[in-house]
């Protein structure tokens, strides 16, 4: 709400300040402060209307005896937290961090564009593109990615647009291919961020490292709707077979949607319903990850080649960041990233989304909070985090 903008940023600025200088220990006594001049509530115990991360922190803390506090002001939900353990104490936004200053990446982490650069100086797999200011600079990029500005039809490659800010794709547009597709894309993305990125479109699904102090301790992958061909039946019918075994589901799926919207997605592929793909093929029926739009999370924590988690703990070192999320596209998380075409690093988030590993639909479970804040805690009796202790 804008009325409580200034408030908002006015503390969040406090708690970095305190958290810079190792003195959070004073956040709780600020708080209780605030609250006696009536200036606000404190909450100590989770609400059923928090979002899924802040759950899942939440959570964690308790089931480690930690004391969790949100400064509430005039009674509204901030996400700004205090959080204590005997004597140690931090002030958090979001998620928590290890005291002292931040990384200087912490500083362009979240720009895609600035990541790009950094990250192909690094040798570290981007997909082809850039950032532009102007449309022509966007007609500019996209040109380069096939024989002229009109189409990527010639390449069988399609583009990407996305603001160099944000995150869950707000403003993003995928399967560019031509030029009047892309100013509508490029257009949309200058809505959220004067810099717009134009990508070279990846190949294979987003998967999701979260890495604690330079370890990688879980991966899970958003996946759209999708169907796997088996050479015999139609995707008409594939879909239908999907969507009986997810109402039969414990956790109740949603259905896979066949709107507008699917048959849209099968024409990008050159599909119809009545296509029939072969063994193996992935066929998706939507761009969206969302659960309303048939989406899933699979952990695959178990399941990435060691060259593969070499490559994420080394995005890490680059960094220097104890809190990492990557976004990743490869087509097969089991097989080194060397041997993969169109792969690579579409954005770093400093404020992952760790909850995604705590509720997968399919697999293994995963206690990234709870490796967070033993990873904050070294010194208490709380058991320090392994990449294996974590499985």
């Amino acid at each position: 709400m804008p009325l409580f903008a200034p408030f908002d940023l006015i503390w969040r600025q406090i708690s970095k300040l305190l958290a810079w200088c190792n003195a959070e220990r004073l956040t709780l006594p600020f708080y209780r402060f605030l609250a006696g001049i009536g200036l606000g509530t404190i909450r100590t115990r989770p609400d059923s209307m928090d979002s899924g991360l802040t759950k899942c922190i939440w959570e964690a803390a308790e089931k480690r005896g930690i004391h969790m506090y949100e400064f509430c002001p005039l009674g509204r939900t901030s996400g700004i937290f205090a959080a204590t353990h005997g004597k140690e104490a931090f002030a958090f936004d979001g998620l928590p961090r290890p005291h002292g200053p931040a990384s200087r990446a912490l500083a362009w982490m979240d720009d895609k564009a600035i990541m790009r650069k950094k990250f192909i100086s690094a040798g570290i797999p981007v997909a082809r593109g850039g950032a532009c200011l102007t449309a022509s600079g966007a007609e500019k990029i996209f040109s380069s990615f096939g024989s002229g500005p009109a189409s990527l039809a010639s390449q069988g490659g399609p583009a990407v647009v996305k603001p160099s800010t944000g995150s869950r794709g707000r403003h993003t547009t995928m399967h560019v291919m031509t030029r009047e597709e892309l100013l509508i894309a490029f257009r949309k993305a200058k809505q959220l961020s004067p810099i717009v990125v134009v990508e070279e479109e990846l190949s294979g699904f987003v998967y999701r490292p979260t890495l604690i102090g330079g370890k990688l301790i879980a991966v899970a992958s958003k996946e759209p709707p999708h169907v796997k061909g088996d050479g015999a039946h139609t995707v008409r019918e594939l879909t239908e077979k999907e969507n009986e075994r997810r109402g039969r589901h414990a956790s109740g799926l949603h259905r896979i949607p066949t709107d507008e919207r699917a048959e849209r997605e099968l024409g990008f592929q050159h599909f119809t319903w009545e296509s029939i793909p072969k063994a193996g093929r992935v066929v998706t029926l939507s761009e969206k990850t969302s659960r309303a739009a048939g989406g899933i999370i699979v952990d695959y924590t178990d399941a990435v080649h060691p060259e593969n988690v070499k490559l994420f703990e080394r995005i890490g070192a680059v960094l220097e960041e104890p809190l990492v999320g990557i976004d990743f596209v490869i087509r097969d998380i089991s097989r080194p990233w060397r041997e993969q075409e169109k792969c690579g690093v579409i954005e770093c988030n400093s404020l992952p989304f760790i909850d995604l590993h705590s509720h997968p639909t399919f697999g293994t479970p995963r206690d990234v909070a709870g490796a967070l804040w033993e990873y904050l805690f070294p010194a208490t009796d709380l058991t320090p985090p392994t990449r294996q202790e974590t499985r």
